[in-house]
Protein backbone atom coordinates (compact mmCIF):
# COMPACT_ATOMS: atom_id res chain seq x y z
CA UNK A 1 0.00 0.00 0.00
CA UNK A 2 2.81 2.73 0.80
CA UNK A 3 3.97 1.94 -3.14
CA UNK A 4 0.76 3.08 -4.44
CA UNK A 5 0.65 6.00 -2.23
CA UNK A 6 4.31 6.88 -3.05
CA UNK A 7 3.33 6.54 -7.08
CA UNK A 8 0.30 8.76 -6.88
CA UNK A 9 2.50 11.10 -5.00
CA UNK A 10 5.27 10.74 -7.85
CA UNK A 11 2.78 11.21 -10.50
CA UNK A 12 1.14 13.86 -8.97
CA UNK A 13 4.15 15.54 -8.04
CA UNK A 14 5.52 15.59 -11.84
CA UNK A 15 2.27 16.42 -13.20
CA UNK A 16 2.38 20.03 -11.46
CA UNK A 17 6.08 20.51 -12.29
CA UNK A 18 5.01 19.71 -15.82
CA UNK A 19 2.11 22.01 -15.52
CA UNK A 20 3.88 25.11 -13.76
CA UNK A 21 6.72 24.94 -16.43
CA UNK A 22 4.72 24.92 -19.60
CA UNK A 23 2.48 28.12 -17.67
CA UNK A 24 5.53 29.68 -17.31
CA UNK A 25 7.06 29.09 -20.92
CA UNK A 26 4.10 29.73 -22.21
CA UNK A 27 2.87 33.20 -20.21
CA UNK A 28 6.41 34.44 -21.03
CA UNK A 29 6.08 33.98 -24.42
CA UNK A 30 2.64 34.95 -25.03
CA UNK A 31 3.03 37.65 -22.48
CA UNK A 32 5.77 39.36 -24.57
CA UNK A 33 3.74 38.68 -27.87
CA UNK A 34 0.46 41.20 -26.13
CA UNK A 35 2.84 43.78 -24.96
CA UNK A 36 4.22 44.39 -28.17
CA UNK A 37 1.36 44.65 -29.77
CA UNK A 38 -0.30 46.82 -26.86
CA UNK A 39 2.22 49.04 -27.30
CA UNK A 40 2.63 49.34 -31.10
CA UNK A 41 -1.71 49.46 -30.96
CA UNK A 42 -1.58 52.09 -28.13
CA UNK A 43 1.17 54.37 -28.36
CA UNK A 44 0.98 57.77 -30.50
CA UNK A 45 1.48 58.35 -34.25
CA UNK A 46 4.16 60.51 -35.15
CA UNK A 47 1.43 63.07 -36.21
CA UNK A 48 0.29 63.25 -32.21
CA UNK A 49 2.60 62.23 -30.00
CA UNK A 50 1.19 61.82 -26.42
CA UNK A 51 3.74 60.67 -23.78
CA UNK A 52 6.35 63.61 -23.13
CA UNK A 53 9.65 62.31 -21.66
CA UNK A 54 10.10 64.89 -18.86
CA UNK A 55 14.02 63.98 -17.90
CA UNK A 56 14.93 64.45 -21.21
CA UNK A 57 14.65 68.23 -21.27
CA UNK A 58 18.84 68.89 -20.02
CA UNK A 59 20.03 65.72 -20.48
CA UNK A 60 23.60 65.44 -21.50
CA UNK A 61 25.10 64.09 -23.98
CA UNK A 62 26.30 60.52 -23.48
CA UNK A 63 23.85 60.48 -20.76
CA UNK A 64 20.33 58.14 -20.50
CA UNK A 65 17.00 57.56 -18.35
CA UNK A 66 14.50 55.04 -18.23
CA UNK A 67 11.11 55.40 -18.83
CA UNK A 68 7.94 53.88 -18.09
CA UNK A 69 5.11 53.20 -20.81
CA UNK A 70 1.36 53.28 -20.41
CA UNK A 71 -0.01 50.52 -19.25
CA UNK A 72 3.43 49.15 -17.83
CA UNK A 73 4.97 48.84 -14.49
CA UNK A 74 8.45 48.41 -15.39
CA UNK A 75 10.79 50.87 -16.70
CA UNK A 76 9.95 49.86 -20.28
CA UNK A 77 12.08 52.43 -22.02
CA UNK A 78 16.06 53.17 -22.02
CA UNK A 79 16.04 56.80 -23.35
CA UNK A 80 19.80 57.81 -24.99
CA UNK A 81 21.30 61.35 -25.61
CA UNK A 82 23.73 60.70 -28.35
CA UNK A 83 25.73 63.24 -30.66
CA UNK A 84 23.43 62.94 -33.01
CA UNK A 85 20.32 63.29 -30.78
CA UNK A 86 17.83 60.59 -28.61
CA UNK A 87 17.56 57.45 -29.08
CA UNK A 88 15.15 54.76 -27.42
CA UNK A 89 14.83 51.12 -26.59
CA UNK A 90 12.81 48.85 -25.07
CA UNK A 91 14.58 47.29 -22.47
CA UNK A 92 13.88 44.03 -22.62
CA UNK A 93 16.95 42.02 -23.78
CA UNK A 94 15.91 39.96 -27.01
CA UNK A 95 17.55 36.85 -25.50
CA UNK A 96 15.61 35.88 -21.90
CA UNK A 97 14.11 39.29 -21.29
CA UNK A 98 16.11 40.91 -18.68
CA UNK A 99 16.36 44.49 -17.78
CA UNK A 100 19.23 46.07 -20.03
CA UNK A 101 21.30 49.09 -18.70
CA UNK A 102 22.73 52.35 -19.89
CA UNK A 103 27.03 52.24 -19.53
CA UNK A 104 28.30 55.36 -19.47
CA UNK A 105 32.10 54.28 -19.17
CA UNK A 106 31.53 52.11 -22.18
CA UNK A 107 28.73 54.33 -23.61
CA UNK A 108 27.02 50.87 -25.01
CA UNK A 109 23.49 49.23 -23.55
CA UNK A 110 24.60 46.30 -21.54
CA UNK A 111 22.80 42.99 -20.62
CA UNK A 112 24.15 42.35 -17.25
CA UNK A 113 22.38 38.38 -17.22
CA UNK A 114 24.81 37.11 -19.86
CA UNK A 115 26.86 40.02 -20.58
CA UNK A 116 25.55 41.33 -23.68
CA UNK A 117 26.29 44.23 -24.88
CA UNK A 118 24.15 46.75 -27.93
CA UNK A 119 24.99 49.60 -30.39
CA UNK A 120 23.91 52.81 -28.38
CA UNK A 121 23.13 54.37 -32.37
CA UNK A 122 20.76 51.12 -33.21
CA UNK A 123 20.22 48.67 -30.88
CA UNK A 124 22.65 46.00 -32.83
CA UNK A 125 24.15 43.47 -30.86
CA UNK A 126 28.10 43.90 -30.07
CA UNK A 127 28.41 40.60 -28.06
CA UNK A 128 26.75 38.10 -26.22
CA UNK A 129 23.91 35.22 -27.19
CA UNK A 130 20.99 38.18 -28.26
CA UNK A 131 19.66 36.30 -31.43
CA UNK A 132 18.53 39.91 -32.32
CA UNK A 133 19.11 43.75 -31.73
CA UNK A 134 17.36 45.93 -29.06
CA UNK A 135 13.31 46.95 -30.39
CA UNK A 136 13.79 50.82 -31.14
CA UNK A 137 11.19 53.41 -29.78
CA UNK A 138 10.93 56.37 -32.04
CA UNK A 139 11.22 59.30 -30.18
CA UNK A 140 10.21 63.13 -31.79
CA UNK A 141 11.76 66.55 -30.65
CA UNK A 142 9.39 69.03 -30.94
CA UNK A 143 10.08 72.53 -29.52
CA UNK A 144 13.18 70.93 -27.52
CA UNK A 145 10.85 68.72 -25.76
CA UNK A 146 11.11 64.74 -26.51
CA UNK A 147 8.00 62.26 -26.79
CA UNK A 148 7.41 58.93 -27.09
CA UNK A 149 6.22 58.96 -31.08
CA UNK A 150 4.90 54.96 -30.57
CA UNK A 151 6.38 52.99 -33.54
CA UNK A 152 8.56 50.09 -32.97
CA UNK A 153 11.43 49.31 -35.20
CA UNK A 154 13.62 45.44 -34.50
CA UNK A 155 16.94 46.16 -35.00
CA UNK A 156 18.70 43.30 -36.67
CA UNK A 157 21.80 41.44 -35.37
Amino acid sequence: MTDAVDQVTRRSLLLSAIAVVGAMVFGDRYGRWIARGRMRSSAASLDNPSLELVGARGLPVGKAITFELPNREEAAGLLIHTDRGYVAFERACPHLGCPVLWSEAQQQIECPCHAAAFNAADGSVITGPPPRGLTRISVVVIDGRAFVAGRTLDARA
